[in-house]
C-alpha cells in the first residue's frame, strides 16, 4: 500500500499523540510502584 506525504503526516502524528497519552500513565504507574 502507498501512501502520500498527507497520509504519513497524518500517522506520524496520530503515533506521535498516542505516544504522548501513554507517557504521563506510564510516570503515574512508576509513581505507584516506586
Amino acid at each position: 500500500m502507498v501512501y502520500t506525504a498527507e497520509q504519513v503526516k497524518a500517522k506520524q502524528l496520530e503515533h506521535n499523540n498516542a505516544r504522548a497519552n501513554v507517557t504521563p500513565m506510564y510516570a503515574q504507574l512508576k509513581a505507584v510502584f516506586d
